[in-house]
């Protein structure tokens, strides 16, 4: 698994390419979606050339960034046939993607705002963590879609506490 500080070289990196692209909207309401579609397209746009992704809709620039985000590449390697990684992966899209203002997660409702910015703080420790949470869940989940939308929502601030109880568990238990 990475360090916890990688999160922290990502989101600096991103602050300061987001401020010298040229793609920058110079609006000081942009949302941060609006922000982060920017860096991805940007980011792809060198990696592919211009010409190549004019025909890139929103959501596959929000993909292919999510997906560097991720790391995703590295993920189907080390977890080869779990497609939950794309479930995953899917799920943080239609997080970015939404137009609504609120978004419904387990029975709350929190801004749209607030939720992407969860995603965009969400990388491949993250998604690890999930995997391991998903896999050792044994309870019966009846809306699998509202689980996973849950869990990708509250991987950020639930990581750490999972690990810790585990930990305690297997050396004190």
């Amino acid at each position: 698994m990475g360090k916890a500080n990688e999160t922290v070289n990502f989101a600096e990196h991103s602050k300061n390419e987001f401020k010298n692209n040229k793609y920058n909207n110079t609006q000081s309401n942009q949302s941060s979606a609006d922000k982060m579609f920017n860096i991805y397209r940007h980011r792809i746009a060198r990696k592919y050339g211009e010409e190549r992704i004019d025909g890139y809709d929103r959501a596959m620039i929000f993909r292919a960034g999510l997906m560097d985000q991720i790391e995703y590449d590295e993920l189907k390697y080390e977890y080869p046939n779990d497609p939950v990684i794309d479930e995953i992966l899917e799920t943080m899209v239609e997080f970015m993607l939404s137009t609504s203002p609120s978004i419904k997660i387990s029975g709350n409702e929190y801004s749209s705002e607030y939720v992407r910015n969860r995603v965009l703080r969400t990388y491949r420790t993250h998604v690890e963590y999930m995997l391991e949470a998903l896999k050792n869940n044994n309870t019966k989940v009846s809306n699998i879609k509202g689980y996973l939308k849950t869990t990708v929502f509250n991987a950020l601030t639930t990581m750490e506490s999972y690990y810790q109880a585990n930990f305690n568990s297997s050396y004190y238990g």
